[in-house]
Formats: C-alpha cells, sequence, structure tokens
C-alpha cells in the first residue's frame, strides 16, 4: 500500500502538486490525468519515489520512505510498477547513463554509475 500525504513537492523551485492526500491499496490500478503542465509527471515520480515531497510524508507499505536506508528503499520500490504514457520515459533530472542504468541499480548489479 502506498499512503500519500504531501503539502507541496517541486521541480526546479518550481511548484507542481499541492495538498494531495490518497491512499493506494495494493492492487488497485489508477489513472492520472489533466493537460500538458499540471503536475501529472511530477505527481507520478513522487509516487513512485522519485522525487521526495517537500512537505508531507510518502509511505510505501507502512514506512515513511524518509527513514528507508537505500537497501529496504529499493527493496519497496520493486513492488511498485508505474507505466508512462508511449510505453516509457527518462528522467530529466538524471544524465543518460544514469538514466540507463536504473534497471541495473533497482536489481543490484550495479555499484556506480560511470559518467
Amino acid at each position: 500500500m502506498i499512503d500519500v500525504t504531501i503539502g507541496t513537492t517541486s521541480v526546479v523551485e518550481t511548484v507542481a502538486v499541492e495538498g494531495i492526500d490518497w491512499s493506494i491499496a495494493a492492487g488497485d490500478y489508477w489513472v492520472v490525468g489533466g493537460p500538458p503542465g499540471s503536475g501529472k509527471s511530477d505527481l507520478l515520480a513522487t509516487l513512485a519515489g522519485l522525487h521526495r515531497p517537500l512537505k508531507g510524508t510518502l509511505r510505501f507499505f507502512g514506512s515513511d520512505i524518509a527513514e528507508l536506508g537505500e537497501d529496504d528503499f529499493l527493496a519497496a520500490r520493486l513492488r511498485i510498477g508505474l507505466v508512462f504514457e508511449n510505453g516509457g520515459r527518462s528522467f530529466n533530472h538524471l544524465t543518460v547513463a544514469e538514466n540507463a542504468a536504473l534497471p541495473l541499480r533497482y536489481h543490484h548489479h550495479a555499484q556506480t554509475v560511470e559518467t
């Protein structure tokens, strides 16, 4: 289960999402929609643990992600599925090498990324 109480999440000092209070139970399927620039991708990236909320909490399976060590965080993250429109997306805050290495990091096959 994912429990979210986001006061604010932002990317590059622009507030992307405010005032979210949402619980997602195991097995739930949700669709997030809205016009371009409304914060959909930022919300989903925050829900996936890729961005940290500036205010509020994000809990994966009962644990606050801010309190998890890297191994526990990655173990929880591997239990969450996220599908972007058009089948994929690179994360613009990561380099090309870091984007390519994400699956390896999630499965503990890469310790560092060479840039």
